[in-house]
């Protein structure tokens, strides 16, 4: 059994969500930066006009 000093309890339930925050923005940031340089490669390679079809196709739903 572990003790705990009445301001530990409060201190947990402060920062254990600010925690998953902070966690949650840095894998986001991390995804962002990787999708960022695939779109780099992808606009300055052979594939460019594939690559700028897909953003000037229309979607249509029925």
């Amino acid at each position: 059994m572990k003790l705990y000093a009445p301001w530990e309890k409060a201190f947990d339930r402060i920062a254990t969500p600010f925690e998953n925050f902070l966690h949650a923005q840095t894998t986001t940031g991390l995804v962002l930066m990787f999708m960022t340089v695939v779109a780099l490669i992808l606009a300055n390679s052979t594939l460019a006009p594939s690559y700028a079809d897909f953003f000037t196709h229309t979607l249509t739903l029925m």
